[in-house]
Formats: C-alpha cells, sequence, structure tokens
C-alpha cells in the first residue's frame, strides 16, 4: 500500500510541474522577439530561414501530442504569425528526393520511427489529427541514403495500444 501511495504522489507532483510550467505557441504575443519566445517555449526544434528573410521557428508536441507548430517572425525579428503545420494542406510540401534533415526542418522530431528491412525504407511516423479531429498518422518514407521516397496518411496507430498503468 506504501508502494502505491508512494506512486501516487509522484504522479501527482510530476503533473504538477508540468501543468504549473505550461507554456504554448498559442498564448504567445504577437510582436514580441525571437530570444522572448526562446524564453517561454525552450529552443524551436528547427529555425529555418525562408527566401524572402521571414524566420520560421518549428515546435514539435511529437510524440505524444498530435501538433507542430510553426512561429513565424518577420525580417525585424518580431513574431507575426503562428501556424499549426501538422495538416493535411502540408503534406505536399514533402517531396521525393528531400533529406531527413529537411522534413525534421519542416516537422521537428517524429512520434516514431519503423524500419522496414525487406523494403530497405524507413518510416518516421508523425501523430496529428485530421480536420474532423480523428487521430491519424502521417508516414514518411526514406530510403538507406535519408531520402524522402514517399509520404501516406493512417489512422494513428498508437490507437491500438494498451494504455501504461500507474
Amino acid at each position: 500500500m506504501k508502494r502505491r501511495t508512494l506512486l501516487k504522489a509522484a504522479a501527482a507532483g510530476a503533473a504538477a510541474l508540468v501543468l504549473g510550467g505550461c507554456a504554448h505557441p498559442q498564448l504567445i504575443a504577437k510582436g514580441v522577439s525571437e530570444a522572448d519566445i526562446v524564453a517561454k517555449l525552450g529552443k524551436p526544434h528547427a529555425r529555418t530561414v525562408l527566401p524572402d528573410g521571414t524566420v520560421r521557428l518549428t515546435y514539435s508536441w511529437q510524440p505524444m501530442g498530435q501538433a507542430v507548430w510553426w512561429m513565424f517572425l518577420d525580417s525585424s525579428g518580431r513574431y507575426f504569425k503562428l501556424e499549426q503545420a501538422l495538416v493535411e494542406d502540408n503534406f505536399p510540401m514533402i517531396k521525393p528526393g528531400m533529406t531527413r534533415a529537411q522534413v525534421y526542418e519542416l516537422l521537428g522530431p517524429c512520434a516514431e520511427e519503423y524500419k522496414f528491412p525487406a523494403l530497405k525504407q524507413t518510416s518516421l511516423m508523425y501523430r496529428y489529427e485530421d480536420y474532423s479531429r480523428a487521430p491519424m498518422a502521417l508516414w514518411v518514407d526514406l530510403d538507406l541514403t535519408g531520402h524522402v521516397v514517399s509520404w501516406t496518411t493512417s489512422t494513428d496507430p498508437w490507437l491500438d495500444r494498451p494504455l501504461p498503468m500507474l
């Protein structure tokens, strides 16, 4: 019984730490600097300077979350736009021949990586919600050299996993 009480107390303490320190891109005020964003959210998974000089910061909530956020900074370094990146309209940005690093620059870390030796491929699985809020998975298939071969979607395979118990 004592062990169960300790586990419950540890879980409650961890939840309090997580919830107490919550920061989310949707809570960041427009017009703040990149330094302010990093102070609140931490270092982004990727920082990309786009051809027009705009900077895109990529924050991934993978593996447990189902979102990847792009925060855009103008040429003066001020935050002006937030976009949920992990939506079906953006998937065509993933093109055959792209490198694994370019996929990471777009979406950050994946939720899980699957290896298919017989196909000589690796699939990066990103969890997301479709427009009807159904749990889905984006699969980015890479060849042995780490280049994109294709991408596809399916229902989220994690739905079939048992929930961990305390």
